[in-house]
């Protein structure tokens, strides 16, 4: 944590130089970029050619991946409703906006916003998705968890790295998404035996917030409001995701040795076994049953969510 603020210290100081005190677009972009770069070092110097064993950087199952991407539109909304409700909240006990809600961040997308609206998308697509995702889970689920977990087991290590995914991002409201979606995010990672899926899961949720923003073209004021789901969307949307996270679990899988026993190098991980060991990835059948139910109901929430954006 001391090198991620070290480096992020430093890429801070020469967008100072270049983007000025102004919250603008290269600050958008380079921070993003900076923390990607940092990850990239750190789990390179810490496990050399071994990175990708170490940290499973493999291609999830496709039905795990399918699960995932189809996971990131309702928990868009579930998270977007228990923000409404925290900001709710806060301002009741009068907790003041500038600790909840990040405004440099409100100001950065405002900015970005007077560019073409199909750069503007892609700007947040490979910015504000691609790069958080691929940065924050290297490094919060690859090398911070990895060795908390080692050290603290699953619970508690888990909870510890989403305590610190939370902190980094700072304020009340995105520090309390952030450790929620730090929990799943670790559990989808540990399910699938795979990086990349929290990656994808993170870098879609990311680029799903950001581009309903820019479809709608919200002002700061509006991003910070506190308006809430309609009632059925949130009961579906919750619905969806708890069975889609279900299905995930059904689904996941783990490293089998030929004498039928679990590979583990000791501790809980999502790690790969080298090249040279027997094993092979052994999952859980999932049942007709369980994914129709699931379906029906994705499809009533995405008829709702039609319904409520056409209204």
């Amino acid at each position: 944590m001391v090198l991620l603020t070290i480096a992020q210290a430093v890429f801070g100081v020469v967008r100072f130089f270049i983007d000025g005190q102004k919250s603008g677009p290269f600050t958008f972009a380079f921070g993003t970029v900076g923390l990607f770069l940092a990850a990239v070092l750190y789990v390179i110097a810490m496990y050399g050619l071994t990175v990708r064993e170490k940290l499973a950087i493999r291609l999830p199952k496709l039905k795990q991946l399918t699960f995932v991407v189809l996971l990131t539109t309702p928990l868009v909304v579930v998270v977007s409703e228990i923000g409404a409700c925290l900001l709710e909240i806060c301002r009741r006990v009068g907790i003041p906006d500038w600790i909840m809600a990040p405004q440099d961040l409100i100001n950065v997308i405002d900015a970005v916003r007077q560019y073409n609206p199909w750069l503007a998308a892609a700007g947040f697509v490979v910015f504000g998705g691609i790069m958080p995702g691929l940065g924050e889970e290297l490094f919060f689920r690859g090398f911070v968890g990895r060795g908390l977990l080692a050290r603290w087991g699953i619970v508690g290590g888990i909870l510890l790295t989403s305590l610190l995914f939370a902190a980094m991002h700072v304020f009340l409201v995105q520090a309390a998404a952030a450790f929620l979606l730090g929990l799943l995010l670790h559990a989808v990672y540990l399910w699938t035996r795979s990086l990349i899926a929290p990656i994808v899961l993170h870098a879609v949720y990311n680029s799903q917030v950001f581009l309903a923003s820019e479809m709608t073209r919200n002002t700061a004021h509006d991003l910070a409001a506190d308006d809430h789901v309609p009632p059925v969307l949130a009961l579906l949307s919750v619905i969806a995701a708890i069975g889609l996270v279900y299905l995930l679990y059904r689904s996941r899988v783990r490293w089998v040795r030929t004498d039928g026993a679990d590979w583990s190098p000791g501790f809980p991980t999502a790690e790969t076994p080298l090249a040279q060991a027997e094993t092979q990835l052994v999952g859980s059948r999932l049942g007709a049953g369980p994914v129709a139910v699931v379906a029906v109901v994705y499809l009533l929430f995405i008829a709702d969510l039609v319904w409520e954006i056409v209204r």
